[in-house]
């Protein structure tokens, strides 16, 4: 996403040529749960879910190290990057790059363009990393599987 979201429940809204809405959904605590949907493939499907309660740094500083750090997350498993630009997002996710791009194709029309690829090794993946995401992964650390 690359604009702010509106807090209003079944309201669709357009983000670069994409498709979301929030939804309520059932939760566990006494604060509305919200689902973000994004609508792909001909359907909705959730991408994440959230409360409004409020959150302090120490509570993102453990919730980050978890993720970085427990061998159950996918994020600990494998090379995982993304990057929004005005005109596409990006996503390195192991040795895949996708590029998504909304194409305008007229008042009111988008195409969304979907490429994919395949990396071949460590060099061509510092590649990626420094000219698409703009990091310059340090030298010893190793990339690839």
């Amino acid at each position: 996403l690359l604009e702010p979201v509106p807090l209003i429940a079944d309201t669709e809204f357009h983000d670069a040529g994409r498709r979301h809405r929030l939804v309520h959904a059932p939760g566990r605590g006494p604060l509305a749960t919200w689902v973000l949907q994004a609508y792909l493939a001909g359907g909705w499907e959730a991408q994440y879910a959230f409360t409004v309660e409020p959150f302090e740094p120490p509570d993102f500083e453990v919730i980050n190290w978890h993720i970085a750090t427990n061998p159950r997350s996918p994020f600990a498993r494998r090379l995982y990057v993304q990057r929004l630009t005005p005109d596409a997002h990006l996503l390195l996710d192991g040795d895949r790059v996708t590029e998504t791009r909304a194409d305008d194709v007229g008042p009111g029309r988008v195409r969304v363009s979907i490429e994919e690829r395949r990396l071949t090794g460590e060099a061509e993946t510092r590649r990626v990393l420094a000219e698409d995401f703009g990091i310059d992964a340090p030298e010893g650390l190793r990339l690839t599987r």
